[in-house]
C-alpha cells in the first residue's frame, strides 16, 4: 500500500509475445525470504523466496493467482518460465503460487503479480531496460512483523540501521493500518461528508415532525379537550398524537427506502465490507428514524395529554 511495485510486459516461453501493447501487462515488486509470512499472504502452491535464491542461483519467481488465473487457466504454473522482453522468455521461473492481495489502489480488481528475490538480476542488452532493472534493486520499504498492539519501536529501528549503515535513511515509520487508511482518504472525506449531510437530513426530519405535530396538537386541542372531558386517558391521548406522527414516518419509510436504494447502487463501488442493499442497514436506518421521531413528538404529546378539559370547554 506504499504504491512501490513496477509493471511489465511479459513474454511466456512457448507463447507469442503479446499483439497488443499491456496485453500481458504484470505488476512485479522484489521480496527477501519471509515476506510473505511478514505480511501474511498464504502460499497456496510451491515454495516461497529463500535465502538461497541468490545472484548466482537460477532466477525463480512466486506468483499470485491473478497470474495463474490469467495466463496458466487450468494448467500447473510450477516450472514454467516467463521473461520480460523476446529472448529472455526462459529467464524467470515459477516455484511458487501466492493467495491474492491488493497492493494497490484497494477498490479495484486483484492484477497479476509476481515476486522475484532480491539480489537476482537479469543482464538486458538494452541499456535503458537495464537501467529500469537497476532502479529495482533499491529497497524502499523494510516490513517488520510485531505483536498485536505494539506500536512500532521507532527510535530503536533508526538506530539499529545506523549501525548496519549511517548511510541509510529511515525516512518515516508507520503501521500497516496507517499506510492503508491512506489508500482510502479520498473515501473517507466522502463517507464522513455522506454522515455529515445524513445527519443533518435526520436532523431536519426531526425538526419537521416536531414543528408538524405541534400545529396538529394545537389544531386538535378542542377536540383532545373534549376527549379528555369525556373520559380519555392520558395514554389515549398520548397515543392520538403519536399515530398522526408515525403515519408520516410511515410515509416517508415507504418513499424513501426505494428511492434510497435505488439511488445507492451507484455509489455501491465504494462501499467497502459493506453491501448498498443490505437489509440490516435498511431496517437500522428505519429504527433510527423511528426513535428521533419519538424524540421528536415528546414534548407536543406531553402537551396534548395535559390540556385542561374545562379550559377547553369553555373556551368552545
Amino acid at each position: 500500500m506504499s504504491g512501490n511495485n513496477w509493471t511489465t510486459d511479459i513474454v511466456i516461453e512457448g507463447r507469442p509475445p503479446a499483439s497488443v501493447d499491456g496485453e500481458n501487462l504484470c505488476s512485479w515488486n522484489r521480496v527477501g525470504p519471509g515476506y510473505f509470512d511478514a505480511v501474511g499472504t498464504r502460499l497456496v502452491r510451491g515454495r516461497p523466496v529463500l535465502e538461497s535464491d541468490t545472484e548466482q542461483t537460477r532466477h525463480v519467481v512466486v506468483v499470485n493467482e491473478a497470474f495463474v488465473q490469467r495466463f496458466f487457466p487450468g494448467e500447473d504454473p510450477i516450472g514454467r518460465h516467463f521473461g520480460a522482453l523476446i529472448g529472455f522468455e526462459k529467464d524467470m521461473e515459477i516455484v511458487g503460487v501466492a493467495e491474492n492481495a491488493k497492493y494497490r489502489q484497494p477498490d479495484r480488481p486483484v492484477v497479476p503479480m509476481f515476486f522475484r528475490p532480491r539480489p537476482q538480476v537479469t543482464h538486458f542488452t538494452n541499456p535503458s531496460t537495464m537501467a529500469f532493472e537497476s532502479r529495482s534493486l533499491y529497497a524502499t520499504d523494510i516490513i517488520l512483523r510485531l505483536a498485536p498492539g505494539v506500536a512500532p519501536p521507532a527510535d530503536m529501528i533508526r538506530r539499529i540501521f545506523a549501525e548496519i549503515d549511517p548511510n541509510l535513511p529511515v525516512i518515516r515509520v508507520q503501521t500497516f493500518d496507517f499506510a492503508l487508511a491512506g489508500q482510502y482518504s479520498q473515501e473517507t472525506l466522502i463517507a464522513r461528508l455522506a454522515s455529515l449531510f445524513g445527519l443533518t437530513a435526520l436532523l431536519l426530519a426531526s425538526i419537521g415532525i416536531y414543528g408538524v405535530t405541534s400545529y396538529s396538537v394545537a389544531r386538535r386541542s378542542k377536540e383532545i379537550g373534549i376527549r379528555v372531558a369525556l373520559g380519555a386517558g392520558r395514554r389515549s391521548v398520548f397515543g392520538i398524537v403519536l399515530r398522526t406522527s408515525y403515519t408520516l414516518v410511515a410515509l416517508g419509510l415507504l418513499i424513501g427506502v426505494p428511492l434510497a436504494l435505488g439511488l445507492a447502487r451507484f455509489i455501491g463501488n465504494m462501499l467497502y465490507g459493506v453491501s448498498w442493499n443490505s437489509p440490516a442497514i435498511v431496517a437500522a436506518a428505519g429504527v433510527v428514524l423511528a426513535v428521533c421521531a419519538l424524540i421528536a413528538v415528546l414534548a407536543p404529546a406531553r402537551r396534548a395529554a395535559a390540556v385542561d378539559p374545562v379550559a377547553t370547554l369553555r373556551g368552545e
